[in-house]
């Protein structure tokens, strides 16, 4: 089954866990798994940038305008990068990917979803 959308988000609210994940091809995506207060710095901060270490990773997320030196292209995206165990992922989403993102998140974190049973 191929993936359909940039971003996947599941909000586990009894484990405090936030999974994502990023589609890199038609049958390839990245996962990443971040406590809920981690995943809610990343939403509250994005545009202006932020930066931390979590379990033996290092996140830095920031909205950027332009493409990168020395050209500097109007080119806005989302630059979410992810290292850990010695590799680094850069990955490019679009500013309405962030919005999606955000506006899925809120939404799970309102509703009772399938997976939520426990809860």
């Amino acid at each position: 089954m191929k993936y359909t959308t940039p971003i996947k988000i599941y909000l586990f609210k009894d484990k405090n866990k936030v999974d994502i994940s990023i589609k890199v091809t038609d049958e390839l995506v990245n996962g990443y798994r971040f406590k809920i207060d981690e995943f809610e710095k990343i939403l509250n901060y994005w545009k202006t940038g932020v930066e931390f270490d979590f379990d033996g990773g290092y996140l830095y997320v920031e909205y950027k305008k332009h493409g990168p030196r020395p050209e500097k292209v109007p080119s806005p995206y989302v630059r979410f990068s992810i290292s850990c165990h010695g590799l680094t992922f850069h990955h490019r989403l679009s500013y309405n990917d962030m919005l999606q993102l955000e506006k899925d998140y809120f939404f799970q974190k309102s509703n009772v979803m399938y997976w939520d049973q426990n809860v």
